[in-house]
């Protein structure tokens, strides 16, 4: 497998240490976020995203959520999660990172907020995160700001009564990418930037992958079932890389998931459907191929129907729903 790492100087070392005891005084645990209920507006809403039987406004009466928490900060560029929680919790709980898909573009915290409700009604801490992301920043930046996310959960889960050692993901499409590349980078010290809060961990228990692409070159070298799409595939995830496209081009491998499985990773469920015309298919079991021997808690679940949107695909999606649940509650028991 690669593995990708940058050269050591003693100079950069020490610069290192210096901007680590500056970052650490910047983003040192905070004092927690007032949290309150959901409006009964926005609750209707999100039930009905969630587009689940049997969920309405009332399932999340029992939630609270924390808005616009600044996790990392780049210069005059702040960013946020929104934190949703169980309204009582009498013992610390585990928290699933919510990570939005969306073709890698640039995120915000709102498109994914169902989700995020969803499992806080289920027991979990859930932290939806915005991030960066195409037209204006590359697959680095993106991966700093998902580990940065991770590590401010941890330095910060005393406040808000969440065990650190207890973190999963969960992310649709290019947030599948994003969840498996947490599940298999923890020590790729180049992927950590300078988000904050450096002595935390980023390494994620467990993640849920749903529709995801993990290995860009075989997915774009003939294009498979999506012949038709692609050069227009190659263009909006090349702007996401930084380069174009090449069979032997070393930063698309850096921004493949499949080079970086070791024995140390996470376990993932990934989760696809036959008949996806947007990920294909093989994508998830290669990736399952690669990693379940190294992380062998992890699964493979494949439906037949439901396209690429399984988060609302009837009846696939409250199976989907019931496998993630499990496969958290185990991972992050």
């Amino acid at each position: 497998m690669f593995r990708f790492t940058r050269p050591s100087r003693l100079l950069a070392l020490a610069a290192a240490a210096t901007m680590v005891s500056l970052t650490t005084a910047l983003h040192a645990a905070s004092p927690a976020a007032a949290l309150a209920p959901l409006p009964a507006k926005q609750a209707a809403t999100y039930a009905k995203d969630t587009a689940l039987p049997g969920v309405n406004a009332d399932t999340f009466a029992s939630i609270v959520v924390a808005r616009g928490i600044e996790y990392a900060r780049y210069g005059d560029r702040a960013l946020v999660l929104d934190l949703y929680l169980p309204a009582e919790r009498t013992k610390a709980v585990p928290c699933v990172m919510v990570i939005a898909g969306g073709g890698f573009l640039a995120q915000d915290t709102k498109r994914f907020a169902a989700t995020a409700a969803y499992l806080a009604s289920r027991g979990f801490a859930a932290a939806c995160i915005a991030y960066r992301g195409t037209p204006d920043d590359t697959f680095i930046a993106t991966i700093h700001d998902t580990k940065a996310a991770v590590r401010w959960v941890r330095a910060n889960a005393a406040a808000y009564n969440i065990a650190p050692a207890r973190i999963g993901a969960i992310g649709q499409s290019a947030g599948a990418h994003l969840v498996t590349m947490l599940a298999v980078s923890g020590d790729v010290a180049e992927f950590e930037g300078k988000g904050g809060n450096p002595t935390q961990s980023s390494r994620i228990q467990a993640g849920v992958s749903l529709a995801g692409v993990f290995d860009f070159i075989s997915r774009l070298k003939d294009g498979g079932h999506e012949k038709h799409a692609l050069a227009e595939k190659r263009k909006t995830n090349g702007a996401w890389v930084g380069v174009p496209f090449s069979e032997t081009s070393e930063e698309w491998k850096r921004a493949s998931t499949t080079s970086y499985v070791t024995k140390d990773d996470a376990p993932v469920l990934f989760v696809h459907c036959h008949g996806d015309v947007v990920a294909p298919l093989p994508q998830s079991e290669q990736m399952y191929a690669a990693l379940k021997p190294f992380a062998p808690h992890s699964k493979l679940i494949l439906y037949d129907g439901g396209g690429h949107g399984i988060l609302r695909a009837k009846g696939i999606n409250v199976k989907m729903w019931e496998e993630a649940i499990a496969f958290f509650q185990a991972e992050l028991k």
